[in-house]
């Protein structure tokens, strides 16, 4: 959406309006805080009268911010990306069938140990887990244990349940 900034002289300020044509329509007023009557003097300056719109931003893209004393419009700064905390088993499987990162995971797997009695995590419950579970999450253990075997760090692991989560 388009904003408009207006600088209002006879007011001493700024105005932002997202409708420049709508400006005839409506009003500022200010208060004489001077005058201490019941009923303090007002005064209703109509927006047409203030003169035309210094500034047009878009509010999705840009925002307004004082340099050196004057209003700026500046590009808004990138919202921060939020790493899910899970995304569903076809989400990432997709994601790594598209970067090429299957035939790793599947390859690691396939080169873990057999299970022993002190093992918590082995081959075949791996195995189960990776073809059966219906959501991935980001810090399971299982998902650690992968990251390492592959060499992936956490920039890498986060921007993969990053990707997950695009998929529709």
């Amino acid at each position: 959406m388009k904003t408009y900034l207006f600088q209002t002289e006879a007011l001493g300020g700024y105005m932002i309006q997202g409708n420049p044509h709508k400006r005839m329509l409506k009003f500022e007023t200010t208060i004489d805080e001077t005058d201490e009557s019941p009923f303090p003097k007002r005064t209703v300056t109509p927006l047409n009268e203030i003169r035309s719109s210094d500034l047009e931003f878009d509010t999705a893209t840009e925002t307004l911010q004082i340099v050196n004393d004057e209003v700026v419009v500046v590009p808004r700064p990138a919202a921060p990306v939020i790493v899910p905390e899970s995304v569903t088993r076809i989400q990432m499987r997709d994601v790594l069938v598209r970067q090429g990162l299957m035939v790793l995971i599947e390859g690691a797997i396939e080169a873990m140990p057999e299970a022993t009695d002190e093992e918590k995590l082995d081959k075949d419950l791996m195995k189960e887990w990776w073809n059966n579970a219906p959501v991935i999450r980001r810090h399971n253990p299982r998902v650690l244990v992968m990251a390492t075997a592959l060499a992936f760090n956490d920039a890498v692991v986060d921007q993969l349940f990053i990707d997950a989560a695009q998929v529709v």
